[in-house]
């Protein structure tokens, strides 16, 4: 999966899901990542080109990225919203294992 993949699935008022069920809105998108909106308020977050490729890169190289933790400890983000607008980008590679709590590539 590449960038270009991930730009073909950005579109405004797209909705991503969270594991938990929050709904986050595609507000915006360009050549360096796009922009979330909490579907229940105006908070926002912004998913970086670069997150995603570094996330990808690290789910190729074998790595399991734990729920809710950033980098440093071994996840995408701690921000909710953050982790899940990296796993909607990446949902045909990403594989969420629920009772180990980690995020891998899937087989």
């Amino acid at each position: 999966m590449t960038w270009e993949d991930i730009i073909e699935l950005l579109k405004i008022s797209t909705v991503a899901k969270s594991r938990t069920g929050t709904e986050y809105l595609i507000k915006s998108f360009d050549q360096k990542g796009f922009t979330l909106s909490r579907r229940t308020s105006s908070s926002t977050v912004r998913i970086t080109r670069r997150r995603l490729e570094d996330t990808i890169r690290r789910l190729q190289e074998g790595e399991q990225l734990k729920f809710q933790r950033n980098k440093k400890q071994g996840g995408i983000s701690y921000t909710v919203a953050e982790e899940a607008g990296v796993v909607w980008a990446l949902s045909a590679i990403i594989h969420i294992d629920t009772p180990n709590r980690v995020y891998r590539l899937k087989d």
